[in-house]
This record gives C-alpha cells, sequence and structure tokens, in this order.
C-alpha cells in the first residue's frame, strides 16, 4: 500500500491506524518488524470479535492510546475465543516488543508454530497444496461487486462542521 520501507534496525516513521499501531510506534521509541506482529495480533482479535481489543464506543483517543500504551484489553464474553487463541494473543499483544511472540529467538515461525495453528499445515500451505475454502466469482478485473458501496457517503466540508467548541480547542492550545 506505499507504506513498505526497508528497515535494518529502527525506524521512528510512524504511519498507521491508531487501533492497530503498536505501543513502541505512539511512544516514539522507534520500531521494527514486531510492530507487524502486534498488527496481526490486532487483525485476528477484530476478525472473531468484529471490534479491536483496545477501542471501545464512544472512546477518546487519548484514552485508547493509554490503554494500548498499558497494553489493557479483555476478551469478549462467550465462547468465539478459545482457550488457545486467548492464549496466542496474549504472547502477540505484549506490550515490550522484545517479549512479544514473533520477536523472540524461533522469530517468526514461532507465530505459525503455536498451538492455535496446530491444524495447518504451513508447509503444505507453501507449496501451494492447500485449496482455498472459498473462491469468489470475479467477472473481470475490474469487478467491485463483492465490495460494499460506498457512494451514499458525502465528504467532509468545513461547512458543515461546527467550529471547535472552547474545551477542544484549549486541548490543542500549544500544539
Amino acid at each position: 500500500m506505499g507504506f513498505a520501507k526497508v528497515v535494518e534496525t529502527k525506524t521512528y516513521t510512524p504511519c498507521g491506524t491508531p487501533l492497530y499501531l503498536a505501543p513502541e510506534v505512539m511512544l516514539n521509541q522507534g520500531h521494527g518488524i514486531s510492530v507487524d506482529h502486534w498488527s496481526f495480533g490486532i487483525l485476528i482479535f477484530e476478525m472473531i470479535a468484529r471490534r479491536t481489543p483496545f477501542y471501545t464506543k464512544d472512546m477518546d483517543r487519548i484514552t485508547l492510546y493509554r490503554l494500548v500504551i498499558k497494553g489493557v484489553f479483555d476478551f469478549p464474553q462467550g465462547n468465539k475465543f478459545s482457550r488457545t487463541l486467548q492464549n496466542y494473543l496474549r504472547k502477540i499483544l505484549v506490550v515490550d516488543p522484545c517479549k512479544r511472540l514473533g520477536s523472540l529467538a524461533g522469530g517468526l515461525e514461532d507465530l505459525f508454530q503455536d498451538p492455535w495453528f496446530s491444524s495447518i499445515d504451513f508447509s503444505a500451505y507453501r507449496r501451494r497444496e492447500i485449496e482455498a475454502p472459498w473462491r469468489p466469482t470475479i467477472n473481470d478485473p475490474f469487478d467491485k461487486s463483492l465490495f460494499k458501496n460506498f457512494d451514499h457517503i458525502q465528504p467532509k466540508k468545513k461547512e458543515t462542521y461546527p467550529a471547535l467548541s472552547r474545551q477542544f480547542q484549549e486541548i490543542f492550545r500549544d500544539f
């Protein structure tokens, strides 16, 4: 998507969606590939829970950042998250990037050798021997029939939004 770059050690370029940012990015401590492992954990969580682990409705960005930096999250009630999956995500969504799964001695392979992935033969996957469980029907290279239509959304315009309240202006006073 245009954000990739080769990083030998660390980079200090913050980019990404706040809901997926690793704590070290938010703290501008410099980051490496471990931020991708963090985002992978967030993605798995969101695919199953239909929400990210640190966000709740009507939460402001500062509160979100505080929870991410502390690593505070809960799993939703119910049985969507097995114990194995909970343990897996707790090993990935670790605040300290040096202790995060994927950044340990086993490297990237640790992510795929976890018990949560025990039913997947990654060797067969890499050899392209595993059949996809679903293949979409695509009519042509420009077929967008499987994408949600967002034509009804109007672009944001300055005229349609009120001026910031004094409370919000105060937040940015010395910015």
